[in-house]
């Protein structure tokens, strides 16, 4: 699972265009939408590094 460290993201929106199921939206803070499957291509392009892969605890 994509989370959003809301303490560190701009909201420069470089990971939008690199989610191939178009499960990001950016409006002054990136935002991760049902549609996300954790294929892990925005975490490459988040400048400060605000995206991250979170493990659910069962």
């Amino acid at each position: 699972m994509i989370s959003v460290d809301e303490d560190l993201c701009v909201g420069c929106a470089m990971c939008v265009p690199y989610c191939p199921e178009d499960a990001i939206s950016c409006y002054g803070q990136a935002h991760i939408n049902e549609n996300c499957i954790d294929c892990l291509a925005c975490l490459e392009y988040c400048p400060v590094e605000a995206l991250k892969e979170t493990v659910l605890e069962n």
